[in-house]
């Protein structure tokens, strides 16, 4: 709320320096740093759903399919596996 704040003031405290400027000049600041905090969410939330977010669902799906092929192995296979 602060942020909406300070971008409705921001016009009146750059009147006397920027005159008609202000009205450009604002519009391109607060798409700027709108666009900024927009961005500064998504990464901060990244197993959010939605679009652009990690598929965790097939991470773990993943994951398991790997634990169970892994435990379904021999050692012997296993160590002449990485001796390669």
């Amino acid at each position: 709320m602060s942020v909406y704040a300070y971008l409705f003031f921001l016009p009146f405290q750059l009147n006397a320096s920027l005159g008609w400027w202000t009205i450009p000049g604002e519009f391109i600041v607060s798409v700027v740093y709108l666009g900024f905090m927009a961005v500064g969410i998504d990464i901060g939330k990244p197993f959010k759903a939605g679009l652009a977010r990690l598929d965790v669902g097939g991470l773990v799906k993943d994951l398991k399919r790997q634990i169970a092929e892994i435990a379904q192995t021999e050692v012997r296979q296993l160590t002449e596996a990485l001796a390669m």
